[in-house]
């Protein structure tokens, strides 16, 4: 059976959504190929899942030499250089020094993930038959994927890599386009490696400066549906940042509290404590406090827990602020239609809504504007319960259709 390496190498914790994802692609790949995730080393091991082997492998931190604080600073800089020199020693060991210094003067840059991606392939024996999927490809990951190319050509695997940033406004920077020249001009692209766009929006990014073809992948997002016929549930879930409309959740609550007073159910989530959303969680949990019908869920969640409360759910109103909408996707739209949640999404917000299929969903650009909406889907429920169900439907046969998921099943065996 050939395998498959999943990489989301900053996937750290429950939050967001890439350790669902992982376990979901888990659960859709592993009748036909060994399945792999690669995750960062402060994944602790009460968030593995059964249904994939998780390898959590990457070390390095994103933001560790940030000096907000000297000790850590002097800590983690400590831990980098001892990092390296046990990392120089390993590979002397194994008598690969000039297949290794040989690929970083190809590259005249250090990868940040060199260590740990050496050590994978060492280990893991990956060859020319496996494949590696980066569901949230950025800049950076991809100058790690030229390494293992110039480190060992002759058994260079499938490569698939879903851009999930806009990788134009971090050309400069990270030399993206770059390293797609490098790519092409070894005559890869599309043979051994595949690009794939979160939106339309990057897809057309990638095809101006690249003429090469790259289709749309969403994700993949399953989940059971066990709605309630006693209440509506309106949810808040995934991480609690201000800059995905977070602090916009008491006021819409209020309103809501008011006119719905036990028709209605609310849970929300906050992820984490912090001083940019200090203010807001205090006010939530007093809402929670004098209202039964709030449930407030503090601190990460697990796969099982994350699926259980989006199974319930009803309404999932997305408040990010247009302009962020328009930059980036979320997550929560096909984690929405997977689940057959009825969403609200950012009025004016395209991109969101060439992916959904059908039209199940409403768009809000203001929280009276949102309120209204919720009370129109109140009313015409039973339309709206039909349509999310069409909508996954039509989901699934997307993902089954899917190029990406034709090429990583082509052959599996």
């Amino acid at each position: 059976m050939k395998r498959l390496f999943i990489f989301e190498p900053e996937c750290s914790d429950p939050l967001g959504h890439s350790l669902n994802s992982l376990r979901q692609y888990s659960i859709f790949f592993k009748k036909k190929l060994n399945v792999y995730c690669i995750t960062n080393a402060s994944l602790k091991k009460k968030f593995f899942f059964k249904e994939g082997k998780i390898l959590n492998i990457i070390s390095f931190k994103e933001g560790c030499f940030k000096i907000k604080d000297f000790f850590n600073f002097t800590k983690n800089l400590f831990f980098f250089i001892y990092k390296i020199f046990s990392f120089v020693v390993f590979v002397i060991y194994n008598k690969s020094l000039f297949k290794f210094i040989s690929a970083c003067t190809k590259l005249c840059f250090v990868p940040r993930y060199i260590p740990d991606l050496y050590r994978l392939k060492k280990y893991k024996k990956i060859n020319n038959k496996d494949s590696i999927f980066i569901p949230s490809g950025r800049p950076h990951i991809l100058q790690s994927i030229l390494f293992l190319y110039f480190l060992d050509k002759k058994n260079f695997p499938t490569i698939h890599f879903r851009i999930v940033h806009p990788v134009k406004y971090r050309k400069n920077r990270d030399n993206f386009f770059k390293y797609l020249d490098i790519f092409e001009n070894f005559k890869l692209i599309n043979k051994k490696i595949f690009f794939y766009a979160e939106n339309n929006k990057y897809k057309e990014t990638l095809e101006r400066f690249h003429k090469f073809d790259t289709s749309i992948f969403n994700g993949i997002s399953i989940t059971k549906s066990e709605k309630s016929n006693k209440n509506i549930i309106i949810s808040f879930l995934g991480e609690s940042k201000n800059y995905k409309g977070f602090y916009k959740i008491p006021k819409l609550i209020k309103i809501l509290q008011k006119k719905y007073l036990k028709k209605l159910k609310f849970i929300i989530q906050i992820s984490k404590r912090n001083k940019e959303i200090h203010s807001t969680s205090l006010e939530l949990r007093k809402i929670a406090l004098l209202n039964k019908n709030v449930k407030i869920i503090e601190g990460s969640l697990d796969n099982l827990e994350f699926e259980k409360y989006l199974s319930i759910t009803d309404i999932m109103p997305l408040l990010h602020p247009l302009n962020r909408a328009k930059t980036f996707g979320s997550g929560f739209i096909y984690t929405c239609m997977g689940a057959e949640i009825i969403m609200i999404i950012p009025k004016g917000a395209s991109d969101w809504k060439k992916v959904i299929p059908y039209k199940s969903y409403l768009e809000a650009d203001s929280i009276d504007n949102y309120v209204k909406k919720i009370d129109f889907i109140i009313n015409n429920l039973n339309k709206y319960k039909r349509l999310v169900q069409i909508t996954k439907k039509a989901y699934l046969n997307e993902i089954k259709n899917s190029k990406l998921i034709k090429r990583i099943l082509k052959n599996e065996n």
